[in-house]
């Protein structure tokens, strides 16, 4: 097993399931940019301190060309897998947009040296679930999952990399703890774009809620502003998505906006997750 840049903590373990603690059932190779993390959960076979740009480099020079006899029959059935699960199966939703529809757009939109940030919420699932990374877009994420990064994130890479698009995922929660950086962008100049998933609601824990308290729901819902003209107020423009058909020319006009702005989704409830909706 070959694990590349993941500290194999609890939620990509499953629970420390897979690959086993602290003695894997397979032969692990541990690849972390980060000594101190090979070793400290999972007894690895090799560990291997090193950039995961530079380790794929070494590899793609040791191209064998073509699968090693047998493993071709696999390599296509993990793959289908993957697949799989990550195939757009646009579902609809009588009580708002389904955010995952926002993310397969913004597959096809967003610029190949974009900077993605989002905070911490169920919505960001899509994400991870939908989106491909490619040429040199990039992730600023937290691993703590805290709520109220997103927003400051972005503005600090739009300070950074002016020259690049910077784009915030965020929930409706998050946004109301730390959204007023858009004094900050506005004061200095900064440019990001605020993608709102605005279901109402702490989706998370509203998820946990249904899932272990099924109809004892508390303290989850919220009493959200007019967001557009919050947004406004600070000097920034703004848009809203109610509905599928608006996507795609949204997210145009407000990737092509040179200046701070933000997209409030009118987001479903009901698909409370990128794996899940309410009732199920």
């Amino acid at each position: 097993m070959l694990a590349l840049g993941s500290r194999l903590g609890d939620v990509t373990t499953q629970g420390y399931r897979f690959p086993a603690a602290p003695e894997p059932a397979q032969p692990l190779i541990h690849v972390h940019p980060a000594k101190e993390v090979p070793g400290r959960v999972h007894h690895a076979r090799l560990a291997v301190h090193s950039g995961c740009d530079a380790f794929l480099d070494a590899l793609l020079e040791l191209d064998p060309g073509a699968a090693p006899g047998g493993r071709g029959a696999w390599i296509a059935r993990t793959r289908g897998c993957v697949e799989e699960l990550t195939r757009w199966s646009a579902p609809r939703a009588q009580d708002g947009v389904v955010y995952g529809a926002v993310i397969e757009a913004l597959n096809r939109l967003l610029p190949p040296d974009a900077i993605v940030t989002h905070d911490a919420g169920n919505f960001s699932g899509w994400m991870h679930r939908y989106y491909f990374f490619r040429d040199r877009q990039l992730l600023v994420a937290a691993q703590a999952g805290a709520m109220g990064f997103g927003v400051p994130a972005a503005v600090a890479a739009s300070l950074r990399h002016p020259q690049r698009k910077a784009v915030c995922l965020v929930g409706d929660g998050g946004l109301l703890m730390t959204g007023s950086e858009l004094a900050t962008a506005i004061q200095h100049g900064a440019r990001p774009l605020i993608l709102l998933c605005n279901n109402g609601s702490y989706g998370t824990i509203r998820q946990h809620q249904e899932k272990h308290f099924p109809g004892r729901v508390v303290a989850t819902g919220l009493r959200n502003p007019d967001f557009a003209a919050w947004a406004r107020s600070f000097g920034a423009r703004a848009w809203v998505i109610d509905s599928d058909r608006e996507i795609e020319a949204v997210l145009r006009e407000a990737l092509a906006f040179d200046g701070a702005g933000l997209v409030e989704v009118k987001a479903s409830l009901r698909h409370i997750s990128a794996y899940a909706t309410l009732s199920g």
